[in-house]
C-alpha cells in the first residue's frame, strides 16, 4: 500500500591502487555513501493507527580487480554494503494519545560478483555481471530481527555507446 517517492543523494569516489600491466591486473576500491532522506509510512495523527518514521543511509565499499586479457576484458570482486537507519515507531494508546520509540537500526551484508567485457566498436563495449549477495547480518539496535537470513544471485548484461 506504500506509494510515494524518496529522493537520494549520493557521495562517492573511486581510487585506483594498481594500473594494470602487461603481467598485472587493475586494482581498484570504491566507496558510495547514500543518504535517502526521511520516509514516513502512515500517519498516526491522521486517520492511521500506527506511523513508522525512517531515516535510512548507506555505505558501500566494493574492491575489484579487472584484467584485460585477448579479446575480453575479464573482473572479479567483492564488496560490503552497511545500512544503518533512524527508526521511530509511534502507535494510539486508545486514549487519544500515542506512544513513541525510536532506535538506530543498523544491518550489513557482502557481495560477490564477476564480469566479463568485449568492445564491439569504436566507442561501444558489451558487457555482463554476475554476482552473488549474501542475506544481511543480524540487525543491531532497537530489538528489530533481521529482515533477511537468504542470499541472492543477480546478473546484468548492458550495452555501453560512448559519444
Amino acid at each position: 500500500g506504500f506509494d510515494g517517492r524518496m529522493n537520494v543523494f549520493s557521495v562517492g569516489a573511486r581510487v585506483g591502487l594498481l594500473r594494470e600491466s602487461f603481467t598485472l591486473p587493475a586494482v581498484t576500491v570504491s566507496v558510495v555513501r547514500r543518504f535517502a532522506g526521511a520516509l514516513q509510512l502512515g500517519n498516526v495523527g491522521g486517520a492511521d493507527l500506527a506511523d513508522v518514521l525512517f531515516d535510512p543511509s548507506v555505505t558501500s565499499v566494493r574492491a575489484t580487480v579487472g584484467k584485460d586479457l585477448f579479446a575480453f576484458g575479464v573482473l572479479a570482486g567483492v564488496g560490503w554494503d552497511d545500512f544503518s537507519s533512524e527508526t521511530t515507531v509511534r502507535a494510539t494508546n486508545g486514549v487519544g494519545g500515542f506512544t513513541n520509540q525510536s532506535a538506530s537500526v543498523e544491518a550489513s551484508r557482502r557481495t560477490y560478483f564477476g564480469g566479463l567485457s568485449k568492445q564491439i566498436g569504436v566507442l561501444s563495449w558489451i558487457s555482463a555481471e554476475v554476482g552473488w549477495v549474501q542475506g544481511f547480518d543480524a540487525v543491531r539496535g532497537g530489538g528489530a530481527a533481521s529482515p533477511d537470513i537468504g542470499h541472492t544471485l543477480y546478473g546484468s548484461v548492458a550495452l555501453v555507446l560512448k559519444l
